[in-house]
């Protein structure tokens, strides 16, 4: 079961034929909303089929090979170690409309990528929550 704050609204959808993703919402009218009016937050969960498997660093290095080529810039990158002693790494980057947190870690042979923007206070908040319930 997943907690996450009173009022606000879960958006579950495909991405792709490599991952599966859920938003959660401070409010109903994001669900479509591209840029964030202020006040708000958006967090993503997504689930990715990748290869390799179980190969943060690779995965890493895609993913930071992506934000590049679209412009954007990392502006703080640090390694953590969730629950259960799983290795992630935890960025904030500047997209062209927003900063952006974004947690990466291997689970086997996926990959969870959460992504938030609007308060990034709360939005590393949560993300420094998340926790594996087994490996």
């Amino acid at each position: 079961a997943l907690d996450y704050p009173v009022g606000w609204t879960v958006n579950e959808m495909v991405v792709g034929p490599h991952g599966t993703q859920v938003q959660f919402l401070s409010s109903p009218e994001l669900v479509d909303a591209a840029t964030l009016p202020n006040g708000a937050t958006r967090v993503n969960a997504t689930i990715y089929q990748w290869d390799p498997k179980n190969d943060l660093p690779a995965f890493v290095g895609h993913q930071m090979s992506a934000w590049e080529a679209s412009g954007f810039s990392i502006l703080e990158q640090e390694p953590r170690v969730l629950e259960l002693g799983l290795p992630a790494v935890q960025f904030t980057v500047q997209a062209p409309e927003a900063q952006v947190v974004f947690l990466i870690a291997a689970l086997g042979e996926q990959y969870l990528v959460l992504s938030g923007e609007g308060d990034l206070e709360l939005v590393k908040e949560i993300v420094g929550r998340v926790r594996p319930i087994s490996r």
